[in-house]
């Protein structure tokens, strides 16, 4: 097979072409990987992350601050190990698509899924601490791309407090995300338990439509069943329901599409009340 073609150099921070040394080193195909990587201007792609900054601060990061990114096609995923962004990285920002990142022992697994905004360091996965043995898997389920915020990132914004407390709290709010997920798993009955799901995962990345709330996720039954802790045919049956009453529908892209109004939490914890009394 041919070498990897090599993309054009990536620009310096002060506007001039980047030396050999400081060129990209992702800025190839890397055909063993089947990732796709180019350089890509971060806070174009997220300008969430320069939000705090003044209007003219901000431009400049905009148009100055290139990190390389991983384009990455569906299926298995081994991210890449913090060695190769160098020692000072901060980690890896999803930019759009759907990942998700699996925790199995004995049997049993419990997945997270990943998408545009969430910061990742899947080095830390913490197996090598563990008293209890596990495996990670990590998986892309709709075409993603990555951006490298590697070492040379760091020292780009290193001098930009608010950028820096912006990718902490994204690292917070993953973790909060997560934490409601598997409270929502406590939630007895199955037609709550998914509608709840839907509307966690409408809050992240849903957008209002006239017909209704999309959210733009292709997750399958096997899927769904595995982020809340029911059995595929449970979550299938539940899903017809609500399909019937108007809740809840697929597009034919696989998406899906709130219809109703979000779920009285009040009723539902009312309900648990209610069942524990009557046991």
């Amino acid at each position: 097979m041919s070498d990897p073609k090599v993309q054009p150099a990536v620009a310096s921070t002060d506007g001039t072409s980047a030396s050999a040394s400081e060129q990209s080193i992702f800025a190839v195909f890397d055909a063993r990987e089947d990732a796709l990587q180019r350089p890509v201007k971060v806070f174009d792609a997220d300008p969430d992350l320069v939000s705090d900054l003044d209007p003219a601060s901000a431009r400049v990061l905009r148009h100055r601050t290139v990190a390389d990114s991983l384009v990455l096609e569906e299926g298995p995923w081994t991210p890449p190990a913090e060695q190769e962004l160098g020692p000072g990285s901060i980690g890896l920002l999803v930019l759009d698509g759907l990942l998700s990142r699996t925790v199995r022992f004995d049997g049993l697994e419990s997945p997270e899924l990943v998408g545009a905004g969430d910061l990742l360091r899947p080095w830390e996965d913490g197996a090598f601490a563990a008293s209890l043995e596990f495996e990670t898997e990590w998986r892309v389920l709709d075409r993603a791309t990555v951006a490298l915020l590697d070492e040379r990132f760091a020292r780009q914004t290193c001098r930009v407090p608010a950028v820096t407390a912006r990718l902490l709290a994204r690292a917070v709010e993953r973790c909060r995300w997560l934490s409601f997920q598997l409270a929502i798993a406590h939630v007895r009955r199955a037609e709550a338990r998914i509608v709840m799901l839907f509307w966690h995962l409408a809050d992240r990345w849903g957008r209002v439509t006239p017909a209704g709330v999309v959210v733009p996720l292709r997750l399958t039954h096997v899927t769904i069943a595995r982020l809340i802790c029911m059995r595929r045919p449970t979550v299938s049956a539940t899903l017809r329901r609500l399909a019937r009453t108007g809740e809840l529908a697929r597009n034919e892209d696989g998406t899906w599409i709130l219809t109703g109004a979000p779920p009285d939490l009040s009723s539902i914890t009312s309900r648990r009340a209610a069942g524990r009394e009557a046991a």
